[in-house]
Order: structure tokens, then C-alpha cells, then sequence
């Protein structure tokens, strides 16, 4: 009872993190995210937050809780002082419980300030900090290349950052160029590359009924259609198909697109028997098979 009344949460909350810490092979001191917000408070200001501010917290920055200060004290207190410490410190208090019982039987068991000995804990565990954590990284923009094929000295790929829309990039030995932008969606959208064309699906609502949208949106090569997986088998009824010439030029800017309706899946052999419909040099219309 004596203890209760004079001793802290943190000492409780940080004496059972020491525990299961301690004594399993798991526990919340193992965890690097527990020390997360401690680390960036001292490795961020000169200055460590008092006893006093941790104790009763600040108005003016966000501090961590008693689970980890505490627990950082526990621990220092056992490895400076030995594994009876904490005992002697607890018999200490119970003999005269008061709110101030745990400074001065501290004092008479480790011989120093208590406040002493918190400002060398916090200090000691900064520095550590500070050398184990690297310099400052370059700044580097962000970026992403996806879904590349190489076809001999030239490759296709997707790419983006935060400054430019999803884009088809070509690269060769002594050019990168943009040939197009696309709509893209990491979680659905598939690209794959002939050396003349490319082939990509899209989602987009139905122009009725707007919540159908099973219309998928492909770029194919009219003279080679590359495998486009499982995909295209669960598509049915209506694809809206998007052949795209994988050249740089004013009028391969936009890709052409039709309709085929079908009431049977969408496989590989059929878009080999449909695409060698429409060439190249001849307007491309909607066709229709089935129902």
C-alpha cells in the first residue's frame, strides 16, 4: 500500500515492460516502433524534456508515455545499480510512504540524485542514438518504372513520378522518349509490349449505366498479340479494345479503339482471330460478334 501511494505510474508500467521484456523472447522494449517517438524528440531538439514535462505532460509538444520512459528508466536503474535496486528502492519507500519518498530513497540506495541520474540516462541514450543513426540522405525525386520488356538494344516500360501522369517510355542506347499517356491503376492495370505495339487494360464506366464498368481498355499489336493472361479470360459481353502504334509520331499520338460484344469469354485465341480484322491502313470501326 505504501508503495502505491508513493511511487509513479511510470514506475509500475515501466517495470512490467522490463519484465516481459526480460524474461520472454518478446515484449514491447524489442520493439523499434516503441521507441519511435522518444528517438525523434531527443535526435530533433538539443534540449531533453524534464522529469517534471514527461510527468505531467506539455502543452507545447507531444511527449511519449509512461510505458516508455519508464521503461527506460527501469532498465538504466538495473544495469547501473544491479538486479536488487528497484527492491531495495521499493522497501525503502514502503517504510514511510509520501509523495516525495521515491527521490530520497533512490538517493539512499544508488547514492546520486534521482533527477541526476534521469538527465544521465536521457543524455547517455541520445548519444547512442545519434551514432547509430546515419547522415542525411540526398534528396532524391520519386519515381516509378513498371511492367518493362527489352526487344533487343530497345526497351518499353511504364513509368511515373509525382510531376507526370503514367506514361509509356521507350529507351534505347542513346535516348529515353515519351511516347504516351495512359490511365493506369497499379492494382489493375497490365502492360504488355510487342515490338510494334503495346496492349493495357483500363476499367471505365459503362456510358449508360454508369456503375457498369467492365469495359476494359486495351492497346494490342495488330501483327503479334502478346499473351495477356487471365485478365482478358474473366472479361465478358463488352470490351472496348485500343490498338496503339508504339511509335513517335503527330498522328500515333492517340490510340484507336473498337467494340467487340461477345457473350463468350475473351481468350487469347480469340483476339488472335478478331485483331487480324483490322490493318493498319484501313479505318477502324466497331465490329460485333455473338450477342
Amino acid at each position: 500500500m505504501g508503495a502505491a501511494i508513493s511511487l509513479q505510474s511510470w514506475y509500475f508500467e515501466g517495470d512490467a515492460v522490463w519484465a516481459e521484456t526480460n524474461y520472454t523472447d518478446a515484449g514491447r522494449g524489442r520493439l523499434p516502433n516503441f521507441y519511435a517517438r522518444l528517438k525523434a524528440i531527443l535526435l530533433s531538439s538539443e534540449k531533453i524534456p524534464t522529469y517534471d514535462q514527461f510527468l505531467n505532460g506539455s502543452y507545447r509538444r507531444p511527449l511519449v508515455n509512461q510505458y516508455v520512459y519508464g521503461y527506460i528508466l527501469i532498465t538504466a536503474g538495473y544495469k547501473r545499480f544491479g538486479e536488487k535496486f528497484w527492491a531495495t528502492v521499493i522497501d525503502d519507500v514502503s517504510e514511510f510512504p509520501n509523495p516525495w519518498r521515491l527521490e530520497s530513497a533512490f538517493k539512499r540506495a544508488s547514492k546520486m540524485e534521482f533527477k541526476d541520474f534521469y538527465n544521465e540516462t536521457f543524455e547517455n541514450l541520445k548519444k547512442e542514438w545519434a551514432q547509430k543513426t546515419p547522415g542525411e540522405w540526398p534528396a532524391k525525386p520519386y519515381s516509378e518504372e513498371v511492367n518493362a520488356q527489352v526487344f533487343g538494344d530497345d526497351s518499353y516500360y511504364v513509368s511515373w513520378d509525382l510531376n507526370n501522369h503514367h506514361s509509356i517510355m521507350h529507351r534505347s542506347k542513346s535516348s529515353e522518349t515519351k511516347i504516351a499517356e495512359i490511365p493506369y491503376s497499379i492494382d489493375i492495370t497490365r502492360v504488355d509490349f510487342s515490338p510494334t505495339h503495346a496492349i493495357y487494360n483500363e476499367l471505365r464506366p459503362d456510358w449508360r449505366i454508369s456503375p457498369v464498368s467492365i469495359s476494359v481498355r486495351l492497346m494490342p499489336s495488330i501483327m503479334n498479340c502478346v499473351p495477356i493472361g487471365d485478365l482478358v479470360k474473366r472479361v465478358r459481353r463488352i470490351s472496348l479494345l485500343s490498338i496503339f502504334p508504339m511509335a513517335v509520331s503527330e498522328s500515333s499520338q492517340t490510340s484507336k479503339d473498337f467494340i467487340i460484344r461477345t457473350s463468350t469469354p475473351i481468350t487469347r485465341e480469340y483476339l488472335q482471330q478478331s485483331l487480324p480484322r483490322i490493318s493498319p491502313g484501313e479505318s477502324w470501326n466497331s465490329i460485333s460478334t455473338g450477342r
